[in-house]
């Protein structure tokens, strides 16, 4: 990753409340089409970010998403969502900050 941002809680540079830095990137996409049983896709991606402008440290960011899609009629069909953010952030003079977020969402798709 060439830049990258995250959230700060505890400097402001300049009306600014984020880190941001370089770092890397790693992702997985699962996807799985069983035509009567529906559609299912799973993502997990994770982020790390090492500070050049902020609260000096690295942030590590994670998010699951998984998604079931059943077909209903034709191309209709009736879904749900899960998405889990988590966030582990390590500075040198603060404290650490750990987050959890949580989301859940339904769905109607129309496939052609």
């Amino acid at each position: 990753m060439i830049m990258g941002a995250s959230n700060n809680e505890y400097i402001e540079v300049d009306l600014r409340d984020y880190n941001y830095g370089t770092g890397y990137t790693a992702k997985v996409d699962l996807s799985l089409d069983l035509d009567r049983l529906g559609l299912f896709l799973a993502r997990w991606a994770q982020y790390k970010i090492f500070t050049l402008e902020g609260a000096d440290g690295s942030d590590r960011l994670n998010l699951f998403q998984g998604k079931y899609t059943i077909p209903i009629w034709k191309g209709l069909g009736l879904g749900v969502q899960n998405t889990q953010y988590r966030r582990n952030s390590h500075y040198v003079d603060f404290p650490d900050v750990k987050q959890k977020l949580f989301e859940l969402r339904a769905s109607i798709s129309l496939r052609f």
